[in-house]
């Protein structure tokens, strides 16, 4: 199983994938096969989401503290904030 999380005012985790084995089902090609998939997909994924990340530059002066617990209560839009209700 591989899990995905975020952190809100909280932590949300949720499975990403089915839970499956390694190592006893080698014979079995099609198992083989689809672990190989998801193991790929999450490389790549990682890839992108770095590639994303190093990209991002501050946007403003951000609270005290909001690094480690944002809480998001609004988004840029063409020049606009949008405000969550």
């Amino acid at each position: 199983m591989i899990p995905g999380a975020i952190i809100t005012d909280g932590v949300i985790v949720q499975r990403l994938t089915a839970t499956f084995r390694l190592g006893w089902t080698l014979l079995n090609e099609s198992h083989v096969t689809r672990v190989a998939r998801v193991f790929h997909a999450l490389k790549t994924s990682l890839e992108e989401l770095r590639s994303y990340y190093r990209g991002l530059r501050p946007t403003g002066e951000l609270p005290v503290g909001s690094r480690y617990f944002p809480s998001i209560t609004s988004y840029p839009d063409n020049g606009e904030q949008i405000e969550f209700e």
